[in-house]
């Protein structure tokens, strides 16, 4: 990709293949090819936001078909699920084993895979941090993942597949956490007007959001912001600059960490600043002024 003057966001978001196919393509001497090798294939671009450090180590460690499932923490068996998911589809959770040999049945796609790791792993731009939202939910402050990953970190798993979120708010029982899912700049085309919120970062500390239009401040949904803390909640914030990348796939969330009630105004919708425990990094600052 460097020879070609290709970034991973041209390479793979443009053609949307992978870039084993093109070697076929080539006829260069590839690794064999697996039965759904074309699809998998295309689901990389999935990956290509991914600049979470312990979870790139955790993708190239798997692709080497190295873990026993049935020995992973819950933690990393998390990191599986957010894997098999991302390029299998949601029924992927129904079996962990074997969704993960599936993907262990496509030799030159894992080779590909460690290769867009290593590739990855040069571009992140936040330093780990030690915050854990719990011990068995394997996600990284400031670093980005899509809803499906996040299904997949918090363990979201039905009857039968993976569960999808909606835009918005998730209270997750399990860990006593609530999930606020922030767009900060919201296309007509996208949203209906009584769902054009202004949301926007007043500075590293303090986060500006409006609540979805239903909410009380006396229901159980607004206090689940305004007395978390009465509550034992953590409210955590997940914020992206748009619906859609410039590429037109689904934007990842940036994960900004816990926040505490500060103060509201008015309801349906409330109005509420939040301060974040941990300061929003100046570049993703930068970037949520831009996108208001």
């Amino acid at each position: 990709m460097d020879k070609a003057e290709l970034s991973i966001e041209d390479f793979y978001d443009k053609s949307r293949r992978s870039f084993t196919l093109l070697r076929r393509k080539a006829r260069i001497s590839t690794a064999s090819a697996g039965p759904d090798e074309a699809e998998i294939g295309r689901r990389l671009r999935l990956l290509i936001h991914a600049d979470d450090a312990l979870r790139l180590d955790f993708i190239r460690r798997a692709t080497t078909g190295s873990l026993n499932v049935s020995e992973l923490s819950e933690r990393d068996r998390r990191r599986l699920l957010m894997l098999v998911c991302v390029l299998l589809g949601r029924a992927a959770a129904n079996d962990l084993s074997e969704s993960y040999n599936k993907i262990l049945a496509h030799p030159a796609i894992c080779e590909e895979l460690i290769s867009l790791t290593d590739l990855l792993k040069e571009n992140i731009a936040h330093a780990p941090s030690q915050y854990a939202i719990a011990p068995e939910v394997p996600l990284e402050l400031h670093t980005r993942y899509s809803m499906l990953e996040i299904a997949s970190a918090f363990s979201l798993v039905g009857k039968r597949e993976l569960m999808r979120p909606k835009e918005g708010v998730r209270f997750d029982k399990v860990t006593n956490c609530n999930m606020i899912f922030i767009t900060i700049h919201k296309n007509e085309k996208d949203y209906a007007s009584t769902a054009m919120y202004r949301d926007y970062a007043i500075n590293a500390h303090l986060f500006h959001w409006q609540s979805q239009n239903n909410t009380k401040s006396d229901s159980m949904s607004g206090r689940r912001h305004t007395h978390h803390k009465t509550l034992g909640i953590t409210p955590l914030l997940f914020v992206r600059t748009a619906k859609k990348t410039d590429y037109g796939l689904t934007m990842p969330y940036q994960f900004l960490g816990p926040a505490s009630y500060q103060s509201h105004e008015g309801e349906q919708p409330m109005s509420i600043i939040w301060k974040m425990k941990y300061p929003i990094p100046a570049d993703i600052v930068r970037n949520m002024r831009l996108a208001a």
